[in-house]
């Protein structure tokens, strides 16, 4: 299979990007694995704000932002396409895992939360954007 991404005309920070999929399995792993399941309840939030608005409202992309800047971790430009889409993905997830914990499916929570860490995990150690992998089948099933 030919491999498809979603590109757009804007270009970020993959520094950014990437200390943001870190936050991310960080918070995901407190959930699975301390009694913090609060901390769950806001990564929904934050993924639909850098989905939908290209991380501008984002507290922990505006952060992550701050941290690239003050620790002069430079710039490396890639394209935001495949970002957005990722972030969508992750509020699905997150979303799911947040209302399957709150219906008393533990569960179907913290396997939900687990293909969170390991996207995350492959995108914050090794930059590998699990969402392009993902795309063509979803791309395939709409045309």
């Amino acid at each position: 299979m030919v491999e498809v991404c979603p590109v757009n005309e804007r270009q970020i920070n993959e520094n950014v990007t990437r200390l943001n999929a870190l936050v991310t399995f960080i918070v995901v792993t407190v959930f699975i694995f301390t009694p913090y399941k609060w901390i769950l309840f806001f990564l929904p939030l934050d993924f639909a704000l850098r989905a939908w608005f290209q991380g501008r409202f984002s507290p922990i992309g505006r952060m992550n932002n701050y941290l690239v800047r003050s620790l002069n971790l430079g710039e490396s430009l890639i394209n935001e396409g495949p970002k957005l889409f990722a972030a969508r993905i992750g509020l699905i997830l997150s979303a799911g895992a947040v209302i399957s914990f709150f219906a008393g499916l533990t569960v179907i929570a913290y396997v939900l939360g687990g293909f969170l860490v390991f996207f995350s995990f492959l995108e914050a150690v090794f930059g590998f954007c699990m969402a392009c992998k993902i795309y063509p089948f979803i791309y395939r099933s709409r045309v």
